[in-house]
C-alpha cells in the first residue's frame, strides 16, 4: 500500500507542476497549441510510471497487522510448555474454552486488519472508478445505437468533409496519414435536439448535427460547422476524449482533473477554430457568426452532449 501511495503522490506532484506551466502559457489565449499539449501531458502523466518516486514515510500504525497469538499459544494442548505459567493455568478454566477465546480474539484482529482505513478508502476509490466506467460505456453504447437507428447520412456534407481533408493534405501537414485518406468521417443528421459533435471511437467517427440546426444554417454556416468538426477529426480529439474519461475515472477524487478537462477543451476549441478559418474562404467574422448560431441553439434548447465526444460547448468555452 505504501508503494501505491508513493506512485500516486509522485504522479500528482509532477502533473501539478505541468498544470501550473500550462495555466501560465494559456492565460493569454495566444498560445493555444502549446497550452493544449501541456494539458494533454497532464493527463498522460497521471497514468504513466512516475519520473521520480518521492519518499513518503507512512507510520506503521496506518497499516495494522494482526497480533501473533498463534506463536505464543500454539502449544495449549500440553501443560508442560514453558509458555504456560502457573498463574495462567490457574486462571484458565479449560483448554477448550481458552482455545475458543483465543480464536475469537484472533478473528477480531483479522477483521481489524482487513477493515482498516486504507482498505475502506481503496474500496471507495474502486466503487467510484467502477461507476464512472460503467456509466461512460453505457451512455456511449446507448448513443451509438441511437445513431444507427435515427441517424440520416448526408452524402453532400460528407463529400465536403472529404474535400477539406484532401485540401488539407496539399496545404498543410497537420493531419495524420490516416486522416488524409479519402474515407473521412461521415455526417449524420439526427431528428432530435442534441449538440453538434464529433462522436465515435477508432478510425471512423461520425459528425453529428441536429436536423433543426442543420436547416437553420446557411450554406456558409454549414461549411463553417463542418470545418470545425473536421478539425477535431484531424487532431484526433475523439481519442483525447477517451483518455480524459479514463483518467477522470481513475482520479475522480482529484479536483485538478476537472480543472484540466475544462482547460484542455478550451484550448482545443481555439485550435480547431484557427484550423477551420485557414481552410475556409470566409472571413473570421463570418466563421464566428456561424459558431454563435450554434451557441444560441445550445443555450436556447439546453441540449446535452455525451462525455466521450468532441462538440461545441456553451458560451463559457468561447473567447
Amino acid at each position: 500500500m505504501n508503494v501505491w501511495l508513493q506512485l500516486v503522490v509522485s504522479n500528482i506532484v509532477v502533473a501539478s507542476l505541468i498544470a501550473l506551466l500550462a495555466w501560465q502559457v494559456g492565460r493569454s489565449g495566444r498560445q493555444a497549441t502549446l497550452a493544449h499539449v501541456l494539458w494533454l501531458a497532464f493527463f498522460i502523466k497521471l497514468i504513466t510510471p512516475p519520473i521520480v518516486l518521492l519518499p513518503i514515510d507512512v507510520p506503521e500504525h496506518w497499516f495494522p497487522a494482526a497480533p501473533a497469538y498463534t506463536s505464543t499459544f500454539s502449544y495449549l494442548g500440553s501443560t508442560s510448555e514453558p509458555y504456560l505459567t502457573a498463574p495462567l493455568l490457574a486462571a484458565t478454566p479449560s483448554i477448550g474454552s481458552t482455545r475458543d477465546t483465543l480464536a475469537s480474539i484472533y478473528s477480531s484482529s483479522l477483521l481489524t486488519r482487513f477493515f482498516n482505513f486504507w482498505t475502506c478508502l481503496s474500496c471507495l476509490w474502486f466503487l467510484g472508478f467502477t461507476v464512472i466506467m460503467i456509466r461512460g460505456v453505457t451512455r456511449f453504447l446507448r448513443f451509438h445505437r441511437l445513431l444507427l437507428r435515427e441517424g440520416k447520412h448526408d452524402e453532400e456534407a460528407s463529400k465536403f468533409v472529404q474535400q477539406l481533408l484532401a485540401a488539407n493534405h496539399v496545404s498543410t501537414r497537420r493531419c495524420s496519414p490516416a486522416a488524409r485518406a479519402i474515407a473521412g468521417p461521415q455526417v449524420l443528421r439526427l431528428p432530435m435536439r442534441v449538440s453538434p459533435m464529433l462522436f465515435g471511437f477508432g478510425g471512423r467517427p461520425v459528425i453529428v448535427c441536429p436536423e433543426q440546426l442543420w436547416h437553420a444554417f446557411s450554406e456558409q454556416e454549414r461549411h463553417a460547422f463542418l470545418a470545425h468538426e473536421t478539425a477535431h477529426y484531424c487532431r484526433r480529439d475523439h481519442w483525447v476524449r477517451w483518455l480524459e474519461w479514463f483518467v477522470t475515472a481513475a482520479y475522480w477524487w482529484f479536483p485538478g482533473v476537472y480543472v484540466a478537462r475544462r482547460q484542455l477543451q478550451r484550448h482545443e476549441e481555439a485550435c480547431c477554430d484557427a484550423w477551420a478559418v485557414r481552410q475556409l474562404d470566409s472571413t473570421p467574422r463570418h466563421y464566428a457568426e456561424a459558431l454563435l448560431r450554434v451557441v444560441d441553439f445550445l443555450s436556447e434548447h439546453r441540449v446535452g452532449i455525451p462525455r466521450i465526444s468532441s462538440g461545441m460547448q456553451p458560451t463559457d468555452s468561447l473567447e
